[in-house]
This record gives C-alpha cells, structure tokens and sequence, in this order.
C-alpha cells in the first residue's frame, strides 16, 4: 500500500511538474521504460580548491553537501588537477582521455600558428577536433553545460566548443514567453540576484576604471559575472532536472559562479563564498531530481576541476603589461636583427603564459634573456628546454635544473610533488611551448597572475592543483597505490558505471583482506527486486549489497518470474553480479510466478534444510512461509545459517517461532553453534516472538546499542525494526542499517548488517 501510494504521489508529481511540461512543449525525446543501467550527473564546481571547500562548509555556505557528505555516505577523495590547473586541460583528460592535450588557456597553435584562446569557440572547437581523434568521447549519448568542450554530448548548452547554438534556442520570443511562464519563480529568481550582482559590483566597477580598465572593458565584466552568476547557474539546472526527467545517460554540468568571482574578487572572499551557498541550492534540487527519476537510478558525482591561488596582477605590481616588459628586455639583450620579420610575442592568460620569439638563440644568449626577464621584467618563473632536452628554471633565487631541483621552486611541502614535477617537464616539451614558458608562481609570497585579476589557477601552486571530488562509496574508482584522484580516474569510474569500460562486472567487490574468524552478514528483504519507485532491477539490489561488501547475504522475497513476461530469476541474476555461491528455496508458488527466500556466500555453503514453516490451513489464500537453512564452510570452522521470513499474523508467527526453536531447526543435533537466525521476522522489537528467541539467541543489535534498535521498515521512511539478525557462539563487532537514498528506493525494507567473530 504504502509503495503504491509513493508511486501515484510521484506519477501526479511529474503531472503537475513545469519541467515535465516544458519537455512536452519542446517536443524532446524522452526514455518510456526503466533502464536497469544506471546513469551519471557529474557536477563540476569550477575553481573550489580542496581548503576552501572544507572553509566553506564550515562556513555554513555548502548545507546541502555538508548533509550529504554525512548522511549519503559520500567519500571525499582529493583531486590532482593536472598542468596546466585549468578547466580546458582538466576537461581535455576527463571527456577524450587526454592528459595535457591544452599548453596554457592561451598559446599559439603549433600546426596553424594562430592564436588559440580557450574562450573563443573556433579555437576550442579546433582543440577538440583533435581531442576526438585520441579517446571515446565521454559524454556520448548525453548532455553537456556551460564547459569550455561539449565532450561529444548530443546536446550541449553554453559550451565554448559549440559556440552560440545555443541562443538559437532562445530566439525565439514566444517560446521564450511560454518557458518563462512554466519557470517564473526561476526567472524572478534571476532577477533579484542579477539586480543584486549590479548593484554590489559597483566598488568593482569604479576599482576596475581606476586600476585602467576601459569602461567598455569594465562593464563587459561585469555582465560576464551576472551571466555566469546567476543566468547559467538557473538555466543550467533547469535544463539539467528536465535531461534526468528523459533518462538521459549521462550529464556532465559546470557551475562556473565561484570561479569568476574568485577571479574578480579572490578565493577567500565573501561573494565568492556566497555564490557557492547559491550554488549549493541547485545541486539539492539536481540530486533531488536524480533519486526520484522514475527512468534511471543516476549517480551524482560532484567535484571541483581546480583551486585558485591568491593573486597579485602584475600590471598594478609593475605599472605595464607583461607584453610591454618582456619587449622592452629582449630589446635590450638581443642585438636588433632586420631580417625579422615578426615581434616578440607572450601568450599569458591566468598565471601561465607562454613568450614566443621571432628566432633562435645560441645557450648563452638563452641563459641571458631568461636572467633578466626575471630580474628586470619581475617574472617569478621563467623555464625553458637546453640543448639537452633537459629543463632549467630561473627565479629570483637563482637558476635550477627540474626535475632534480623542483623542490625548491615548488617547496618540500607541495601535495603533489612528485607528480606536477614530472608534468612540469611534459609541458616544457609541448608542441605548442614556446621558447620561454613564464609563470607567476612564487613559493614563499602571494604570487602574481599576468592579466587583472585577484585569483587566479593553470600554475603548480598548491591551492590551485589541490581540488576534491564526492563520490559513492562503492563509486568504480581504481586509482592504483595514489591517495588521489585526477580526471582520468573519474573518466574510467563512469565508463565502467555505464557500461562501457572494459570489465562487465560493475558490482564486483574485492574480497575484504580479513581472516575467516571475521563474518560481515546482511540480512535483506528486497521486495521482489520491486523498489519504491515501482521499477523492477535485480541490478540495484545487487549494487546496495556491494556497496557494503558482506561475506554472506539472507535474501527474502526474492522472486522468479515475478511478472508474466518475465522469466528473470532474482536470485541466480544476483549471485551471479556479486559472483558468489547461491541456495534458494521455492516458498510460495502461482502459476509462473515463484517466490522465496535465498542465502548467497562468498564461502562455499551445503545446504542442510529447507521447508516452509506451519501455518493454518484456513488462511491458505495468505502467503505461506518458509526457511532455509545452510552451513557456512570457512575452513577450519563451520557455522550454521537460517534465513527465515515469518507471517503477518501474530498467532502464525508464535507457531512459527516455536517450530524454528524446535528439534526440526535450531534445537538439532547438527545446528551446533556458531549460529546465525536472520530475516523478517515481522515483529517488534520485545514482542512474544523476539522474547521467545532471544532466550535462546542474542539479538546482534541489542548487544551494540544496548536496547536501542535501528528501523529496517519501511523503506523511505523507515519507522520500526522487524529485520533482526540473532547470534549463538559470535561476538557482535558492530550493527549497520544504511539509509542512503539508494537503498530507501531500492526495497520497502533496509539491510541489516553485522560484522561478527568468531
């Protein structure tokens, strides 16, 4: 009844939905059936690093994923960002597989010698014809927001590769009309906050006309902040929410809010932590979206690309642009030649930049040029190759050999050392390198950033390299012996989570490095694999019980044939995605249709008995019930299991429990302790029938929390215990009953676990 009445309470949902509405007006294609695949949202955070996330959840600034992180279980793995620290580099290797397939945001181009600038949607797009030619695209299948590439998405929105498609969208006025009354509270939301961005950007704007910004050039910023802000972030997740509502594959989004106005204002400032409270606001609704999809069971990842650091522009540091002071040194170190025919050219966006020169020089004259743009153009970090493919670095300290001596540029404290090292070398060898690769990197003061700006990433800074990725606890992530991850992990992670990686066995778990004296057992009703969203998926059931990896699992309600076109069997699809042994025993049998209880173990079992439990025979047309019993073989020791899974009626239930205490179950000769009794045993904690057994059995979680019982029942709201794992010759190491959204959707009852010793 109460699955029924959550599955009408979702249809009318979608009914009244102004997403679901907006789809129809569209015409977009939408999913018509459950998928047992699941699906991914990956939702980029741009520009958080790792410290200013946990500042900002201290904060108060990020409720939602605070909420997650503790009640979602959610693993909060370090991010390596690569080198260049940049959304283009990051998105290069997480959509095609490219590890530094971009040089700097800004570089000129090796094959056509045009100026490549990451936000000019030619040369993004001509970046990512080049990309496609080395990997699968990502986001095949899906869609794609506000990222510099569309990683192959059959739809993609405000992605710089795709240039303006998407205002073709938007052009139309009565379309427009007709969306904006389905979202009006969406579009007056866009309003007061645009208004309120304009108003507070007024010091930024005078600041930005004293500090020699054009007043076209300040107010072209400004209205970058409010699209970015406030515009992208609301249509973003509006048009995200409808992309779950179709079932599409895979979603990969960008909320870019933090990232400008760490840019404008700096990392640690007070609208820059603001925006995240905003962005916060989306992602509730994104997840929430996701977990009551009626198509797919969606994975969300969230995660950062890149931190900032905290910057100085050099044009306020040094009163001139970076393009005037490298001109202005290499004209007075390198004698005047009339036969070049092109200047001195610098690339530099962000703190990394690249100086491009009209002709070769001999070492020495190298040695020279790169002395003084240190000492006189006031550059931090000037490297280039020597003849010997070998790296060298100049700074205000002296001149070093990389890799040999990046410590000392990069400091002993750096988190990733070793590996930005050994990419600092790579991009020193980049095809578009130039002769000199700058950097405004500076180990022991606030470093410089070449354009006007106060924050700044693409450098090896700590902050700027050191993001974070959230993500599932049994999230296929593989990242060998690294305490990290970087894009290419998560890039495998959701091609496996889609099917299409190389292994098949997405729910396979490695086997828990603990000596057999140690037994993690579930106990699980998994209501015919029927969730409460109505959907039938053997699969999901397979994936909740993988994520806690137990030894040996006591299934009940497990079905053959639980629809008349289906000849699916439960049991046997289980066992074999979690590739363990399986026992299943038949209890109630209609027509095609078969359901009963089964035990699977990653231990060899013998089954011992299995036989339905008594009951009246006046109550025929109820279900009947039944109980299987196993021994467990764990080498040196046997231990004897019973999954049970007794009536509704009380009277049924007490004639039940006595049978099971009987010399037929628990009291026979060969059911000699250790032994385990779990199940649904559809009774109260201190009922007659739990007062029955535990005088011969322990309740597991009696013995943990001390009279204190965790609800099993019902699923999304779960309000009583009625699941119970009871023990004879074990001691209890701990109890667990999981309530992630996954396993509140997957079942209308929650598993139990417990980790015993013998």
């Amino acid at each position: 009844m109460i699955e029924y009445f959550e599955i009408c309470l979702r249809k009318l949902k979608h009914i009244l939905s102004p997403t679901a509405w907006t789809i129809k007006f569209l015409k977009l294609s939408t999913s018509k059936e459950f998928t047992h695949r699941p699906g991914l949202i990956l939702i980029q955070i741009d520009g958080v690093s790792r410290t200013h996330f946990h500042r900002a959840l201290d904060g108060g600034y990020l409720p939602f994923i605070k909420s997650l992180l503790r009640q979602e279980e959610l693993h909060e793995w370090p991010f390596y960002s690569g080198l260049p620290s940049s959304t283009p580099s990051v998105q290069g290797e997480l959509f095609y597989g490219v590890k530094q397939g971009v040089s700097a945001f800004k570089f000129k181009d090796h094959e056509t010698g045009r100026i490549f600038t990451m936000y000019n949607p030619g040369s993004a797009a001509k970046l990512e014809e080049r990309l496609k030619e080395e990997g699968e695209p990502l986001l095949k299948g899906g869609s794609s927001y506000g990222n510099i590439f569309a990683g192959g998405a059959e739809e993609s929105h405000f992605c710089v590769a795709t240039g303006w498609e998407t205002l073709k969208h938007l052009a139309n006025p009565f379309r427009v009309l007709v969306i904006s009354i389905f979202h009006l509270v969406t579009v007056l939301r866009i309003f007061f906050f645009s208004c309120l961005e304009i108003v507070f950007a007024l010091a930024n704007f005078i600041r930005g006309f004293l500090n020699g910004y054009s007043l076209w050039g300040v107010v072209r910023l400004h209205l970058n902040r409010i699209l970015f802000a406030v515009f992208l972030r609301e249509y973003i997740t509006e048009r995200v929410r409808m992309d779950i509502i179709r079932g599409l594959p895979i979603i990969h989004l960008n909320y870019l809010a933090y990232d400008e106005q760490a840019h404008l204002r700096g990392p640690d400032s007070g609208w820059a932590y603001l925006s995240l409270k905003a962005v916060d606001r989306c992602v509730r609704k994104i997840w929430n979206e996701a977990h009551h999809s009626m198509v797919r069971d969606y994975d969300v990842w969230i995660y950062s690309d890149h931190g900032q650091e905290l910057v100085t522009p050099y044009s306020i540091k040094e009163g001139r642009s970076i393009q005037k002071a490298v001109e202005e040194v290499y004209s007075e170190v390198v004698p005047e030649n009339p036969d070049e025919k092109e200047k001195v050219l610098v690339t530099a966006r962000g703190p990394v930049g690249h100086i491009y020169l009209p002709s070769d020089l001999n070492p020495e004259m190298t040695e020279l040029l790169a002395t003084q743009f240190v000492a006189q153009a006031k550059i931090p970090l000037v490297l280039t190759l020597t003849k010997e493919d070998r790296v060298r670095a100049w700074t205000p300290e002296g001149a070093f050999s990389i890799p040999e001596e990046a410590h000392k540029i990069l400091g002993e404290n750096h988190p990733f050392l070793k590996v930005v090292t050994q990419e600092l070398v790579h991009l020193c060898h980049h095809a578009d390198k130039g002769t000199f690769l700058i950097m405004g990197w500076r180990k022991d003061e606030r470093s410089i950033s070449f354009p006007m700006e106060w924050g700044s990433h693409a450098g090896p800074g700590s902050e700027e390299t050191h993001a974070f990725a959230l993500l599932p606890v049994d999230c296929p992530v593989s990242p060998e012996s690294r305490s990290y991850l970087r894009a290419l992990d998560l890039r495998d992670a959701s091609l496996k989570l889609l099917g299409r990686g190389k292994e098949e066995k997405l729910y396979l778990k490695k086997k828990r490095e603990l000596p057999h004296d140690h037994l993690r057992v579930m106990s699980y009703n998994i209501h015919r694999c029927r969730g409460m969203d109505g959907s039938v998926s053997p699969e999901r059931i397979a994936r909740v019980i993988a994520r806690y990896n137990p030894d040996v699992i006591a299934l009940q309600e497990v079905a053959r044939g639980f629809l008349p076109s289906d000849d699916l069997k439960q049991a046997e699809r289980i066992a074999e995605l979690l590739d363990m042994e399986h026992h299943f025993h038949v209890v109630h049998r209609v027509e095609r249709h078969e359901q009963g209880n089964a035990i699977l173990s990653r231990f060899p079992i013998k089954l011992m008995k299995a036989s339905k439990l008594p009951g009246h025979s006046f109550r025929s047309f109820f279900e009947p019930r039944g109980a299987l019993w196993v021994e467990l073989d764990l080498g040196e020791k046997k231990v004897q299991m019973m999954n049970v899974h007794l009536s509704l009626w009380p009277h049924e239930r007490r004639m039940q429990a006595n049978a099971l205490l009987s010399e037929e179950w628990l009291s026979h000769e060969s059911c000699k302790e250790p032994v385990i009794l779990c199940g649904d045993f559809n009774s109260l904690p201190h009922s007659p029938v739990y007062r029955k057994i535990t005088q011969k059995l322990k309740d597991a979680q009696y013995t943990v929390n001390s009279r204190k019982h965790m609800s099993t029942w019902f699923g999304r709201y779960p309000l009583g215990c009625i699941d119970y794992i009871f023990v004879d010759g074990l001691k209890v190491k701990g109890v667990k009953v999981p309530r992630t959204k996954l396993e509140k959707n997957a079942s209308d009852h929650l598993p139990l676990i417990a980790d015993l010793m013998l």
